[in-house]
C-alpha cells in the first residue's frame, strides 16, 4: 500500500529534519514525500535535500496559505491513503504499520484518525494526549487532523481543501466528508506528536487545549 505523506512548509529549517526522519523512520516501502514549500528564505530545502526521498518530492513556490499548500500537495499525491504532516510535527514509530493494518482490514473505510500528543518543547515541558471523536463535532474541530490518514479516492469524491477558509478549512472538509457519508474509523493509538508553545514564548495551558 503506497502511502503519501505531505509536508507543508515555510521557513521550517529548525523543526523540518526531525519530520522528515520521523517519516523516513516508519521504515515503510512504499512511501512518497511531498515537500510544499511556501518560498522559504533559511535553510529549509538545503535540509530537505539531504534525503534524497523528501528531495525528489521538494518543491517551492509562494502560495495564498497552508490549505493551498495542501491541495497543490494532494494535486501532486500518488499514493493510495493520504497524509498531512506539519513541518514541525513528528510521527511516532510504527504509525504506518498501525494504520496500513486498518486500512487493510477494513477495505470500505476512507478515513483514519487517532490522537495526537501535544507537547511545549522546553525543558520539563507540559504535554497531553488530544484523542480524535467524531461525537463532538457540533461543538467544534474533535478531529486531529495531524493523526488523520485518508484514501486518496476520498478527495476525488469530497473535494479538496476551501481555501476561502484561513483556519477551518480541515473543519470544513470533516463535515462535508461525513455529509458524503463516508466511512470512518477512530483509533485510540497516539500516532502524531505536535509542538505547542516552546521557544516562540506562547505558554502552554492545559484549558485551551
Amino acid at each position: 500500500m503506497k502511502i503519501s505523506v505531505i509536508i507543508p512548509s515555510f521557513n521550517s529549517a529548525k523543526t523540518i529534519e526531525d519530520t522528515i526522519q520521523s517519516v523516513i523512520g516508519q521504515h515503510w516501502a512504499d512511501l512518497e514525500i511531498i515537500v510544499q514549500d511556501g518560498g522559504s528564505t533559511d535553510n529549509t530545502e538545503a535540509i530537505v535535500v539531504k534525503y534524497p526521498l523528501a528531495r525528489s518530492g521538494w518543491h517551492s513556490e509562494p502560495d495564498k496559505g497552508i490549505y493551498d499548500a495542501m491541495n497543490k500537495s494532494i494535486n501532486r499525491a500518488t499514493g493510495a491513503i493520504v497524509a498531512i504532516l506539519n513541518s514541525d510535527d513528528t510521527w511516532l514509530p510504527g504509525t504506518l504499520n498501525r494504520i496500513t493494518s486498518v486500512f487493510s482490514h477494513n477495505p470500505d473505510v476512507g478515513i483514519v484518525s487517532g490522537s495526537i500528543e501535544v507537547w511545549e518543547d522546553l525543558p520539563s515541558g507540559a504535554k497531553v494526549v488530544l484523542r480524535s471523536s467524531l461525537l463532538h463535532l457540533h461543538k467544534g474541530m474533535t478531529i486531529q487532523h495531524p493523526a488523520t490518514f485518508v484514501r486518496r479516492n476520498v478527495y476525488e469524491r469530497v473535494g479538496l481543501f476551501n481555501t476561502s477558509y484561513r483556519i477551518g478549512a480541515d473543519y470544513d472538509f470533516v463535515l462535508r466528508c461525513l455529509k458524503a457519508h463516508i466511512p470512518w474509523i477512530i483509533i485510540d493509538d497516539v500516532l502524531t506528536r505536535m509542538r505547542a508553545g516552546g521557544k516562540g514564548g506562547s505558554t502552554f495551558n492545559f484549558d485551551d487545549w
